[in-house]
């Protein structure tokens, strides 16, 4: 078996600072290969990406699934490995990860998406993320708690077992 080769050396913050502008920039491109590479490096980045998180939020978009008839870009879709799920999902997915990996520094962009957002593909994908966020995510419930009201009982429980439910002790 070959040996594993030693990780890279640790960026210095310049290094690190240099790197995040690089992968926001390729968030802006048409190729969405670019797009989901930057979002993969922004989330193996973790928490030292932290000043992507309000490009990647931008990033989210709705893509439209292609006709039912066989088409070369839906034939594209499933060679790729999107089968079984959306090209919206496919697209926006990496994008979601990446702030999951982000972690508790992405919650509270991540809670004033869902109420200043009129993209409703980016408030589902924020809503996600600060689900799988779970504890993580305490610093937004101040964002989010001014949107509570007892007479709407499904949220507040929801918000509830979101936050209180899964440890969170804020």
């Amino acid at each position: 078996m070959a040996p594993v080769p030693p990780p890279p050396p640790a960026l210095s913050p310049a290094e690190q600072k240099a790197q995040v502008d690089k992968h926001i920039a390729e968030l802006g491109s048409s190729d969405n290969t670019v797009v989901w590479g930057a979002a993969q490096a922004l989330g193996r980045m973790g928490p030292a990406a932290k000043d992507a998180v309000g490009s990647l939020i931008q990033t989210f978009k709705d893509v439209p699934d292609p006709p039912r008839e066989a088409s070369s870009s839906g034939v594209q879709f499933i060679m790729i490995g999107g089968g079984g799920r959306s090209q919206s999902e496919h697209f926006n997915a990496p994008i979601k990860d990446a702030l999951v990996a982000i972690g508790a520094p992405a919650s509270v962009e991540l809670a004033q998406c869902l109420t200043t957002s009129f993209s409703k593909v980016a408030v589902g994908y924020c809503a996600e993320a600060l689900r799988q966020l779970g504890p993580q995510a305490a610093e937004a419930v101040p964002t989010l708690a001014p949107y509570l009201s007892l007479g709407d009982v499904v949220l507040v429980l929801g918000f509830v077992q979101l936050f209180l439910g899964n440890g969170c002790s804020k």
